[in-house]
């Protein structure tokens, strides 16, 4: 008699019996099918079998699981092969999201890309009120220019920050005073760390001598990018705080043109995801993900616990699971497992976690996700939990050093952050990597090692438990020299996988 979900009894590890029967199911359905069985039809009993929905739906659910998983695979392959070539992961990473910027226009990557596309909508506002007055008329000021390139340095310096996950802001103080300042960056207390004084004159000459006629001590004097060169004062065309955040050059002549599209035309300037460096946003994600696999310390750590669930259970050692684990030879484990995933979280398992395509808030912590959101998130945390278990193996059997490891969960991350971006529709990029590289990401994730290691063998599963040890310790001694206060970020994460492991398995 086949053991489905609704059959185990409700006590404690059962979230991970669940997990692991579902995963077993779907592992035996993916040995059983036809070595030429490229359609994947061998998910569709098992997914009918846990899933009460229309055939046309299942079939549907297969096509995102298997496009998923591939993405997932390919972003990997895509990583490896560049830096076969010398590439490093950072350079990787910014020409793999270049390729795939549409989603960019659209999509919002968690917290970090919301902030972007806040900031973005904030310039284009603050822009708008620059070229109207009070009553809503385009204002004619023929010097208006100079309050434009003023908007848009702030602007742009803003936009950059956000895309470097900086702290620093610029403002445009209302008050035009004599010698009042133009410009205020302030730090993530409010304080002001920089002044800037803006002069947009005709030609270099008058821009030098208007600086000459006032009294500008305390402020860098920013002026138009085509006429630096040209002046003898110590000049900037840009603003820029120590950590690399900066604002675009523009030249009088831009500014002039920005002025005569409102002016003529009615055009308010506006700023989009063009005006986002993307080697900025690639350098922010590595660093996140160089925090050393932090993400996969948690996850390695989630490894030990879900192995120490599941020690002592006879399982049949399945052939594909050993496979992946031994040779990372993975897509039909991958894909097993995804779908074991997708079942689980659409079957309520998860306490914290529904999926739906109507409900929109249940509660502080909870995560939502839709039915799409699901499918791509279950593809990034299989294959994270998947590159755990195996860079594990391969540690305890003295095949990659700990300094080896830790830069393969580096890789993972950023090929993750790249397979989502590439394989999701609709607003399914933000909700799914927050849910991959969240505290349930690495737990869910931690399981899925687990799982996969102990349906691997009882050797196998030995040696992956023993790894995961090594790495966890490999990848926070890797984040000190990435990431100020990594261990304590370690630390928290990890308290927060343990208290998710309470809180959503049971």
């Amino acid at each position: 008699m086949e053991t489905t979900v609704e059959q185990l009894p409700d006590n404690k590890p059962v979230v991970q019996k669940q997990l692991k029967l579902l995963v077993i199911d779907f592992m035996e359905a993916g040995e059983q099918a036809p070595a030429d069985d490229r359609s994947s039809d061998w998910m569709l009993a098992p997914l009918s079998k846990h899933l009460e929905r229309p055939e046309e739906e299942i079939k549907a659910l297969r096509d995102d699981i298997v496009r998923n998983v591939k993405a997932q695979e390919q972003s990997r392959e895509r990583l490896q092969k560049a830096k076969s070539f010398g590439i490093s992961r950072e350079s990787w990473l910014e020409q793999d999201l270049k390729k795939s910027a549409s989603f960019l226009a659209q999509e919002k990557m968690g917290t970090y890309f919301q902030r972007i596309d806040d900031t973005i909508r904030e310039s284009n506002d603050l822009l708008a009120d620059i070229i109207h007055t009070e009553s809503g008329e385009i204002n004619q000021n023929p010097n208006l220019d100079g309050n434009l390139a003023e908007g848009y340095h702030a602007s742009t310096f803003n936009i950059d920050a956000a895309a470097r996950d900086s702290d620093y802001h610029a403002e445009v103080p209302q008050g035009n005073g004599k010698n009042s300042v133009d410009i205020l960056v302030k730090d993530g207390d409010g304080k002001v760390v920089g002044r800037y004084q803006s002069k947009y004159y005709s030609n270099a000459e008058k821009t030098e001598e208007a600086f000459r006629d006032g009294d500008y001590r305390g402020q860098q004097k920013l002026v138009p990018s085509d006429q630096q060169d040209q002046i003898d004062a110590k000049t900037t065309d840009r603003i820029q705080t120590e950590d690399g955040a900066q604002s675009k050059p523009l030249s009088k002549t831009e500014a002039k043109q920005m002025q005569e599209d409102a002016q003529q035309s009615e055009q308010s300037p506006k700023l989009d995801w063009d005006d986002v460096s993307l080697s900025s946003v690639a350098k922010s994600i590595a660093i996140q993900s160089a925090e050393a696999g932090l993400l996969g310390g948690a996850i390695s750590a989630a490894v030990m616990t879900g192995s120490a669930l599941i020690k002592g259970e006879e399982v049949d050692s399945k052939e594909i699971a050993k496979k992946a684990v031994k040779t990372g030879a993975a897509t039909a484990a991958k894909t097993a497992a995804t779908c074991a995933l997708v079942v689980a979280m659409e079957k309520g398992c998860f306490r914290n976690v529904t999926v739906s395509d109507t409900i929109r808030a249940v509660g502080k912590h909870h995560i939502i996700l839709s039915s799409s959101q699901a499918v791509c998130a279950a593809a990034g945390i299989v294959s994270i939990g998947f590159d755990t278990a195996k860079t594990a193996y391969d540690v305890a059997n003295g095949e990659i050093s700990l300094q080896e490891a830790a830069c393969r969960m580096q890789d993972s991350s950023a090929a993750t952050v790249a397979g989502i971006v590439g394989s999701s529709k609709g607003a399914a990029v933000g909700s799914a990597i927050g849910a991959v590289f969240g505290p349930w990401g690495a737990a869910a994730g931690g399981v899925v090692g687990a799982v996969v290691g102990g349906i691997a063998g009882s050797t196998v599963g030995r040696a992956v438990a023993a790894g995961a040890r090594k790495v966890g310790s490999a990848l926070v001694s890797a984040a000190k020299t990435v990431v100020s206060g990594a261990v304590n970020a370690f630390k928290s994460v990890c308290s927060s996988v343990g208290s998710f492991f309470s809180s959503i398995f049971g």
